[in-house]
């Protein structure tokens, strides 16, 4: 039992160490309340932390009572009558630290007191001296209770206070004074970047283009002097010099302060306010709030929230401490748009130097506002639903929330950013299903919630794929935001035990929330370092719901094999899931992809871990996403979410499938230890590929086919596709090769046949007019129906065919024409980009001309 001394405190949480003198123990905290409190607060009323012991002890005794005292109204009586006694000594001890808060009134009503049964006349007593304590400060007050808690203006206390006390306006001037120095400071860095423009941009007129010559054909025994032409340097001086000027920009400087001097004040105020005030504040929001279930006359939820507390430039003055209450402003700062930096051409020194963009306005969370009146009791009735949600009970009322409900869904549908307003529908669905009485409206709005998830699903796929082609700093944002969509998904969910038990009886359902469950772990790490207090609501009511379920997850197996393929491409069901040690923790084995190694996959239905093979899904390493082949392959900024990989000498899989394929990676070091190769094993329709390094096929092809695409080994079929580089994934289309005999070196397409290179001397004359192009470079195909050999030459983009048996090379062009073996000319003897050509009939010759621009020099011999 405990013991309470009258001029001591009572610290609560030692009340409820043993169960058996738990309700003991809050009687006598009750009474000392009831006989002592007030010699306490006039005891300790100066002290600086009073508030704070009264404000903790508040919150602890009412959380402790209601979990005893539920569903008791007698016993619930006497907890809001020694809250109210444990407040006014607040109140009291507030007041004699600041006299300026006697002059707000409290606008507490104390209607509420009419139903609280109080049987005995020590009771009523106390009662009758709240009442007469609280009326009596009204009356003396004669400003409203908001302008010490939400309004700004004048005679608010915040501005009053800041008037009253030089350190707050010695902390106004210190802040005004750095600010005036970074914005001068930001006026110097725009002279002399202005300065380095005009400079540069003087350099720029003054100079001229650098060329440089360009030798387009060698000098050979048809053309004694090489062909060459003026081209321009990359690196030219006069263009580095603009590009220079032009990629100069400046950061704007914003001013820290609101422009209103009423404004600033309350600014400084809530960076360093007295701390007993804030508990008093906090306290009576408190008791409003959470104690009578008072609600907001305003629910709606700000459009954007920008906190005092997160301002980087006033956060290094503040002092800080948790509250409820603070300011919070629904515009951005300059300094967190788009225009936050402005090219040196065009900046001036009224575009970068701004007044404060932010409007400060008190606040306590919007959505936790909505929620509370969603789920306000509000006034008692003579029915369970009271006065604020009869019209639950009226099913047409209920049928036209419905209806509403749905198209305001249908709204925001593809619309990601609209989670809090997807939460709100949810909230208030749930609610309607807890309390309509309706067959009908319970089974609409259980369809209207099965649609929401639908939703929920669609943004999270949406951001998944977001998430893999940004940066990592993007990519944080968005797993964020998939993660909190998740959480608003499982809460579709959060519903009453039978309703539940109906919905989980549905595999697919039950799958939702499997895979729901498994993004909300893997981000466990961003969700717990949210300062949102709406998701740390859903995370609790995500942990709660899944203490509610875990049993019905745990023994249905084709829903958890629904949630983890949906969380992992990779995993493919067979054995049954059984028990791993506890009831929460389930395991199988799968078989990866055509590979068919076996996994040991383990899933805690309490928490969402899920192991493959003991370890957690995971990121490709940093090494791997910076490789040459993976950026070329995937794009520099494709993320894949990784597990184990069970393929002999691969290290990892890949969580999702990428165009429809199954991915396994690997490094692979070379000889010199240094060098690596990406190996990428990639399984579609039960075949399987490994990717193959350019460097085998270089000294065999030409170079178009080892630059240009990707080499696939058909593990399978012993083949070898080269694949476009642009269409690696897609395994088809006219310029897809394939090499089914890899020891002649032979390449299929279609109905053509690459041929290795052949002795360059041998096809000389093909290459003479575009020198650029090299026998190496030149394609021969084989053609095997009509045994034709095609050569293509890239730089004439002419095609010439060497049918069987046959020494000429026959034009695709021209008709009737091939190669001349005499390719002199008579005249035009410097000329050397050219080709001749000889009709089969009438011999007649005929002379092609690259077309261009033409370049020429002086040769020795002219």
């Amino acid at each position: 039992m405990a013991i309470f001394q009258p001029s001591v405190l009572r610290y609560l949480p030692g009340i409820d160490s043993h169960r058996d003198y738990t309700i003991p123990n809050l009687l006598a905290f009750e009474t000392w309340v009831a006989t002592h409190i007030n010699q306490w607060s006039d005891l300790h009323k100066s002290d600086a932390n009073a508030c704070e012991q009264l404000y903790d002890l508040i919150e602890r005794y009412h959380d402790l009572a209601l979990r005893q005292y539920l569903g008791n109204p007698e016993a619930l009586s006497v907890c809001y009558l020694t809250v109210l006694e444990l407040w006014k000594a607040l109140v009291v001890c507030a007041t004699h630290l600041y006299p300026l808060l006697a002059d707000y009134r409290l606008d507490l009503s104390m209607a509420f007191a009419q139903n609280l049964l109080l049987p005995s006349e020590a009771e009523m007593q106390c009662l009758m001296a709240l009442e007469t304590y609280f009326t009596t400060r009204e009356n003396r007050a004669h400003l409203p209770s908001a302008r010490c808690s939400y309004a700004i203006t004048a005679d608010c206390f915040s501005v009053r206070y800041f008037d009253q006390y030089p350190d707050l306006q010695v902390l106004l001037e210190k802040i005004e004074v750095q600010a005036a120095q970074e914005k001068a400071a930001k006026l110097e860095e725009l002279a002399r970047l202005k300065s380095e423009y005009e400079r540069l941009m003087t350099l720029h007129r003054d100079t001229f283009c650098q060329y440089y010559e360009y030798v387009s054909e060698e000098a050979n025994e048809w053309m004694p002097q090489a062909v060459t032409e003026q081209r321009h340097s990359y690196s030219c001086q006069k263009c580095e010099y603009k590009s220079k000027a032009a990629g100069l920009k400046i950061d704007i400087h914003e001013w820290p302060l609101p422009v209103s001097t009423t404004n600033q004040k309350a600014v400084v105020f809530e960076m360093r306010p007295p701390f007993s005030f804030i508990h008093w504040r906090d306290s009576l929001v408190f008791l409003r709030i959470n104690v009578l279930q008072a609600e907001y006359t305003m629910g709606m939820r700000a459009r954007a929230q920008h906190p005092l507390s997160t301002d980087e430039k006033l956060a290094r003055f503040a002092t800080g401490q948790h509250r409820r209450i603070g300011l919070l402003s629904e515009d951005k700062p300059h300094t967190g748009t788009h225009r936050k930096t402005m090219d040196i051409s065009k900046a001036t020194d009224a575009k970068i130097c701004l007044a404060s963009g932010l409007n400060y306005k008190y606040y306590d969370s919007d959505t936790v506002v909505l929620f509370q009146c969603i789920y306000q009791a509000g006034s008692a009735s003579n029915d369970v639903l009271r006065v604020g949600h009869a019209f639950c009970g009226d099913p047409n009322s209920a049928a036209k929330l419905l209806m509403e409900l749905g198209v305001a869904l249908r709204r925001i549908e593809g619309n990601w950013e609209s989670t809090q307003a997807l939460s709100v529908f949810i909230s208030i669905a749930a609610r309607l299903l807890t309390l309509s009485s309706s067959d009908n409206i319970r089974s609409a709005c259980l369809a209207y919630l099965e649609g929401t998830r639908v939703v929920a699903l669609d943004w999270m796929s949406d951001l998944s794929d977001n998430a893999q082609h940004v940066s990592s700093e993007g990519r944080s944002d968005y797993m964020s935001k998939r993660a909190e969509v998740a959480l608003i998904c499982i809460d579709s969910l959060n519903i009453d035990d039978v309703p539940l038990a109906t919905v989980l009886a549905s595999s697919e359902q039950a799958s939702i929330l499997i895979q729901c469950t498994i993004t909300m772990q893997e981000s466990r790490l961003l969700l717990t370092a949210s300062n949102e207090s709406t998701v740390q609501l859903l995370l609790l009511r995500s942990q709660r719901l899944l203490r509610r379920c875990c049993g019905a997850l745990a023994s249905n197996s084709a829903a958890l094999n629904g949630g983890v393929v949906n969380s992992w491409a990779g995993f493919q069901s067979g054995a049954p899931w059984t028990a791993a040690g506890f009831d929460h923790w389930r395991t199988t084995t799968t078989t990866t992809g055509t590979a068919g190694a076996t996994l040991r996959v383990n899933f805690n239905t309490l928490t969402g871990e899920l192991l493959v093979n003991g370890l957690p899904l995971g990121r490709l390493p940093r090494k791997y996403e910076d490789h040459a082949s993976y950026c070329v392959l995937f794009g520099q900024t494709t993320n894949i979410e990784v597990i184990p990989s069970a393929v002999p000498g691969l290290q990892f899989a890949a969580k999702r499938l990428y165009f429809g394929y199954e991915l396994h990676f690997a490094l692979s070091y070379r000889g010199d230890g240094t060098t690596t190769d990406l190996m990428v094993q990639a399984s579609k329709n039960c075949k399987r590929y490994e990717l193959i390094t350019p460097e085998l096929f270089r000294a065999t092809y030409p170079a178009v086919f080892s630059e240009e695409y990707f080499h696939w080994y058909d593990i399978d079929a012993g083949v070898v596709e080269f694949r476009p580089i642009k269409g690696a994934w897609s395994g088809s289309g006219s310029r897809t090769w394939s090499s089914a005999e890899p020891a002649e070196h032979h390449v299929k397409g279609f109905d053509l046949i690459l041929l290795p290179l052949a002795d360059p001397n041998r096809i000389h004359v093909i290459s003479q007019p575009s020198r650029q192009h090299s026998a190496t470079t030149l394609p021969f195909t084989l053609q095997p129906p009509l045994l034709e050999v095609e050569v293509e030459n890239p730089g004439l983009q002419l095609c010439f065919l060497l049918e069987a048996k046959q020494s000429e090379l026959r034009s695709k062009e021209f008709p009737n024409t091939f190669i001349d073996r005499d390719q002199s000319l008579g005249v035009l003897v410097g000329l050397q980009n050219r080709l001749i050509l000889r009709y089969l009939n009438t011999g007649a010759r005929l002379l092609l001309v690259l077309d261009g621009d033409v370049s020429y020099d002086f040769s020795s011999n002219g």
